[in-house]
């Protein structure tokens, strides 16, 4: 039943998180409830659940007893939470790391520094940097750091930044990954260096890592503009990410 039900997921997202739970890793970063003869499979990541579900009532109930406040997954099941709590989805683009016609920017003149974030120190910077430019409310700090470092000790999850002055002006992460599959996100870049490349950099560090590794390589998009930075760095159109805010 497990192999049957790992088949019907529609995004990464759900193919990363299944294996997690079947797997039993990640427990300190990722929640789950998983009912595979009911055709229900819930993630959760801080405030956001990731769902494919059969009974939309019954997950609709679950959620709102859970008080969930972000809710993605594949297009059926997001739009029909939406119905139930009487909204509509959205969709963003979601993207593919191609890279097969990217040429390598390290060690080019100007191009900026890559560092991975290991030490309290430097995760505060880049948390404080995520906090005033992200739309979502942030957890604090302790839970925060208390997820990335899980994930990190597993060999997964890395986050990179770039620095002025001793402070985090950009940063991306993984925010999920399996043995063939990595999703990259939390991008941001103080609005006093956007417009630089920095992003683009950060994004294409990890994703230029993440390939050679032989992993597929998936980012979200939510404006146009970052769609933009992410082609420019190899990414293609794939698909849909669907989301609902409640």
């Amino acid at each position: 039943m497990i192999k049957k039900f790992s088949e019907n997921f529609k995004t990464p997202e759900q193919r990363i998180f299944f294996e997690a739970l079947y797997n039993r890793q990640n427990d300190a970063y990722y929640s789950a409830f998983a009912d595979f003869e009911g055709g229900a499979f819930i993630q959760r990541v801080f405030g956001a659940w990731h769902i494919s579900a059969e009974n939309i009532d019954e997950t609709a109930l679950f959620l709102k007893m859970h008080r969930a406040r972000e809710i993605t997954g594949d297009e059926k099941t997001v739009s029909g939470i939406a119905e139930f709590f009487g909204g509509m989805p959205k969709s963003f683009p979601l993207l593919k790391y191609q890279g097969d016609s990217v040429q390598e920017q390290s060690g080019k003149d100007g191009a900026p520094e890559i560092k991975i974030a290991s030490t309290i120190e430097e995760h505060k910077s880049v948390y404080s940097l995520l906090r005033d430019t992200e739309t979502f409310d942030m957890p604090e700090f302790e839970e925060y750091y208390t997820a990335r470092r899980s994930i990190e000790k597993l060999g997964a999850g890395e986050t990179v930044f770039v620095e002025e002055n001793g402070v985090a002006v950009c940063t991306a992460s993984i925010v999920c990954e399996s043995r063939a599959e990595a999703i990259l996100g939390s991008v941001a870049t103080a609005k006093e260096h956007r417009g630089k490349g920095l992003a683009g950099a950060a994004v294409l560090y990890l994703a230029k890592k993440l390939s050679e590794n032989g992993k597929n390589v998936y980012i979200a998009c939510y404006n146009p503009a970052a769609v933009r930075v992410y082609k420019r760095v190899g990414f293609v159109d794939f698909g849909e990410k669907f989301c609902y805010n409640v």
